[in-house]
């Protein structure tokens, strides 16, 4: 809660009416702190105009400062304003209080800085808003006895002054604000705040890095596609005519160690397509809470000849399924000469798994293998291209072949 003396336009008063005009800048993120915002305003002794409301959406800059009054024409005089951020509830969660001494057109910029309420302790029937406590009868009404007097500060005169409207600051002191969903900080030089040095959003890339400041990191890149040449991925995979489970270790391998990004993955599947010598493989992020989970051939109640078969691999999907992660391509890698096995394990934002899948959407698509116990070549891809068909970025499966053909489509992330 903030009070002060703002003068607008040139000393001395007249009797023509002016445009009067409120820029507001907040700390608080719009479309997610509050939704709306309210300006009141009253002359001295005057009936409080209708209130003014705008939707804040999240896209709008009120760090650097948003018009929250525009261009409203009113007499020459002294005004009592209030601007107040509203939640979803229609809740007060902050708001600024000021005089405006208005004698000409001319805009008012008003600071408000997110502060916290944790340790404030307030007399019963008050509530803290935004670090203050307030009596409820200043919510009700602006100008009531209840709040706290929007006066002059100390020797202000009150003639005009270059920076009207502009928060001092003294000493060293810093605050963070906004660019945008940016957080950053200003820094007080000279007795002025500057400018706020937080980045400036960009979209979204597979770094690790929160580039667009949603609180998310890397979504949209939780599933990536590569292209790959066969004969780089090693592991005794030349091509859809090798024994496939060696490419799928190698497809997992290649989105561990070489993929682009893969310091930020935790594994891949695949190849889900090829075409000629080149093949395409699945790489899993893991800021979206994916997990690289080792278990063994014995816990999935296998063992080493059906671990690599279809129903291994249903296994490995019912098993991240128990674990809380509805999304799986199964497994992904195994040890040979001990019980060891690799699967990933997904939340819901990875994609989903159709459980259900007729398998004749699967024949149609290439898949005429279904006498084999494994998967082979044909029938991954015509996994792959059903996801594709339902507007997902990639497909593995099917897991287990029999009433149905489970399939698990991925997304590139929320």
């Amino acid at each position: 809660l903030l009070a002060a003396v703002i003068a607008v336009g040139c000393a001395g008063a007249g009797t023509d009416p002016v445009f009067f005009s409120v820029k507001l800048r907040t700390d608080f993120r719009p479309g997610t702190d509050f939704v709306q915002v309210t300006t009141e305003l009253a002359a001295r002794e005057g009936t409080p105009r209708p209130p003014t409301t705008l939707d804040a959406e999240p896209e709008m800059d009120f760090a650097n400062g948003v018009m929250v009054l525009d261009r409203t024409r009113l007499a020459q005089g002294t005004y009592t304003m209030r601007v107040t951020l509203m939640d979803s509830s229609a809740r007060s969660i902050a708001f600024v209080d000021r005089v405006a001494s208005v004698t000409s057109t001319g805009e008012a910029v008003l600071t408000l800085e997110r502060r916290s309420c944790d340790g404030v302790t307030c007399n019963a029937g008050d509530r803290c808003i935004n670090g203050k406590c307030i009596d409820p009868a200043c919510l009700e009404d602006f100008r009531s006895e209840e709040c706290e007097p929007p006066r002059p500060p100390d020797g202000d005169s009150g003639a005009p002054h270059p920076d009207a409207g502009i928060e001092p600051c003294q000493g060293t002191a810093t605050r963070a604000c906004m660019n945008g969903a940016c957080q950053g900080v200003q820094r007080c030089e000279g007795g002025t705040w500057s400018p706020c040095d937080a980045q400036t959003p960009t979209a979204e890339s597979l770094n690790g890095q929160d580039d667009n400041c949603d609180g998310n990191i890397d979504e949209e890149h939780y599933t990536t596609l590569h292209q790959v040449a066969f004969s780089a991925l090693g592991n005794g995979c030349t091509g859809p005519s090798s024994a496939w489970a060696n490419c799928q270790a190698a497809a997992d391998a290649f989105c561990r160690t070489k993929a682009p990004g893969h310091a930020f993955m935790i594994g891949g599947f695949g190849p889900v397509t090829y075409q000629g010598a080149t093949a395409t493989v699945a790489c899993t992020a893991k800021a979206g809470g994916a997990q690289r989970i080792q278990t063994t051939v014995s816990a999935l109640q296998s063992d080493p000849t059906e671990i690599r078969t279809r129903i291994g691999f249903q296994k490995a999907v019912d098993h991240c399924k128990g674990l809380g992660y509805p999304v799986s391509p199964g497994i992904v890698a195994w040890d040979g000469p001990t019980d060891n096995v690799w699967m990933l394990c997904m939340p819901a934002a990875y994609g989903t798994t159709e459980d259900m899948l007729d398998p004749e959407e699967l024949r149609t698509r290439g898949c005429a293998d279904f006498e084999k116990d494994t998967n082979t070549p044909v029938c991954t891809k015509a996994a792959h291209r059903y996801c594709l068909d339902q507007g997902y970025l990639a497909g593995a499966g099917p897991h287990f072949i029999w009433v149905y053909s489970p399939v698990t489509c991925f997304d590139g992330g929320s």
